[in-house]
């Protein structure tokens, strides 16, 4: 027996009859940056931190056509001068926020082997909270330098005009907050 493959190539066939297949298996974001070459991360790290709720990074969908998808976040303080493991200290993020001051920072593509840029306005160096937003999560940190690590499962979409942002909130007046945020741009998903 003869089995072809879509592309009209013979395929392997085994002593009961069934063909052999080979399946490779990725993340959402490994495809985006391997097929669309539409994954990227951004870097924010905030001034020395002050008592209250501080974006660390904030992202502004910039794209018409694109939902940007929040793929997972890293995130770490450093030199936290305030009692960690409290209930007033803790890494959160928001939806439909406004940002404005900080500065500009550049996602990176994930694909080096691609000129494309993100679809998006990304601010560090602790903007200012101008319109509050709503709460999805809070992690509270156990102690200073230890390493978040936030995975939304791909659930965290920013349609077209949409706003994140990774912030840190502390009773603390010392200290930095760090955070790496992964994303990708897809086709809006009606």
């Amino acid at each position: 027996m003869r089995i072809n493959n879509r592309d009209g190539n013979e395929m392997n066939v085994n002593s009961d009859h069934q063909a052999e297949v080979n399946a490779l298996n990725s993340n959402e974001l490994q495809w985006h940056a391997r097929h669309k070459k539409t994954a990227f991360s951004v870097t924010g790290t905030t001034d020395t931190l002050t008592a209250a709720k501080i974006p660390v990074v904030y992202i502004e969908n910039t794209s018409s056509d694109k939902d940007l998808v929040i793929y997972s976040v890293v995130a770490q303080t450093a030199a936290e001068a305030a009692t960690l493991g409290v209930v007033t200290i803790y890494w959160s993020q928001d939806l439909g926020l406004t940002c404005t001051g900080g500065t500009a920072a550049v996602p990176v593509n994930l694909n080096t082997g691609s000129s494309k840029a993100a679809e998006a306005t990304c601010l560090n160096s602790t903007p200012t909270l101008s319109v509050a937003g709503s709460e999805i999560g809070r992690i509270y940190a156990k102690a200073n330098s230890e390493i978040i690590s936030i995975d939304n499962g791909q659930a965290v979409t920013l349609a077209p005009g949409g706003t994140w942002s990774i912030n840190y909130t502390t009773t603390g007046t010392a200290g930095v907050a760090t955070a790496a945020v992964y994303f990708y741009l897809r086709d809006v998903i009606e």
